[in-house]
């Protein structure tokens, strides 16, 4: 279950709903009706979350970012099998990885709007510093 980076909230899903939980005063509050997929990642400020819209019909989702309360939804990616998204620590990027007949890991500049291919792998995360991005590379099983 994701957590909130103040550690205030956290956001739970299921089937239908992304719950929201207030660990200030335990009040549960919906976020966005008709969520198939969940949420994935809270931005470092915790204005922003990273999660999957799935459409029926389809096995995979659109990676989106939006408010908390599925307010001001930006699609990342459309048509897509996108997964594991990780902001980076200044929240000017958003790495993620895509299976089109084998995984690829991109960053997505939020400023430039621009998708930046980074290499073959899985699990991308950002480094502390944000200088560097820690994955799986599927070459004899070994991280980079």
């Amino acid at each position: 279950m994701p957590k909130k980076p103040d550690s205030t909230s956290v956001a739970a899903f299921n089937s239908k709903e992304a719950p929201h939980i207030d660990l200030s005063n335990g009040v549960d509050m919906v976020l966005m009706e008709g969520v198939v997929d969940k949420i994935q990642a809270w931005s470092p400020d915790g204005t922003k979350v990273a999660w999957f819209k799935s459409v029926q019909g389809r096995s995979y989702g659109d990676l989106v970012i939006s408010n908390p309360d599925g307010t001001e939804i930006r699609y990342i990616t459309v048509d897509e099998d996108a997964r594991t998204p990780s902001w980076s620590p200044d929240g000017n990027a958003l790495a993620y990885m895509t299976s089109s007949g084998s995984w690829e890991m991109w960053i997505y500049d939020m400023e430039r709007e621009q998708h930046i291919y980074l290499d073959r792998g899985i699990k991308p995360r950002w480094s502390p510093d944000g200088r560097s991005i820690l994955y799986y590379s599927g070459v004899r099983g070994k991280c980079r």
